[in-house]
């Protein structure tokens, strides 16, 4: 029983979410409540309706179009995870041979490890 009422739990978080996204997107918000003009609380030139993406999404699923676009992001994923690894190593093994160029950089390497990963994801 406490599985079924996760679940149930879990699947109502999803649609409040997708509920709010949708009033968001299709409510106007009219002028003088909140500002002079009257807006939308989710922007429709960044945010799209829960419906128009549900729909988009099947339409490239069942036209095929989607497998092309994903087979460019794995590729693309995969290139940077070898250049990146290539670069790491190549850097790494410097370091390792040339005390001194590891001894200036260090504190600029112990920085960006520090950093979150979330932080460079716009990079």
């Amino acid at each position: 029983m406490k599985r079924l009422r996760l679940l149930i739990l879990q699947l109502l978080v999803a649609v409040v979410i997708i509920g709010i996204w949708h009033v968001g997107s299709t409510v106007k918000i009219p002028a003088g409540i909140i500002s002079q003009k009257a807006f939308f609380p989710l922007d429709p030139f960044f945010f799209s309706t829960p419906l128009a993406v549900f729909e988009r999404t099947w339409r490239d699923f069942y036209t095929g179009v989607i497998w092309y676009h994903l087979g460019i992001t794995l590729l693309e994923t995969a290139l940077a995870f070898v250049i990146g690894a290539a670069g790491g190593v190549l850097v790494g093994f410097w370091f390792a041979r040339q005390q001194l160029i590891a001894a200036v950089f260090d504190p600029y390497v112990k920085m960006a490890n520090a950093l979150p990963r979330v932080v460079l994801a716009p990079i």
